[in-house]
């Protein structure tokens, strides 16, 4: 991909990251337009920052690993 294409990723990522469901799903197809690569990077890339904030709460919710790792703080 392209640097221009990469850049595009990038700003409707960060732009639609901000929505959920079908909102989210809204802003990035009009945002991507046409162009179907930018439209499936952005999508995988939402799809796994989705599924880390899945996993980063459930270890959250987990007894004695609400807010440290080791000698690490997580935010």
């Amino acid at each position: 991909m392209e640097e221009a294409a990469w850049q595009r990723v990038k700003e409707v990522f960060h732009e639609a990251v901000e929505y959920a469901g079908t909102e989210r799903d809204a802003v990035v197809q009009t945002a991507c337009g046409d162009n179907q690569a930018v439209f499936n990077e952005v999508s995988e890339l939402l799809a796994s920052h989705d599924e880390n904030e899945r996993i980063r709460r459930l270890a959250a919710d987990r007894p004695g690993s609400a807010s440290a790792s080791g000698p690490y703080a997580l935010p």
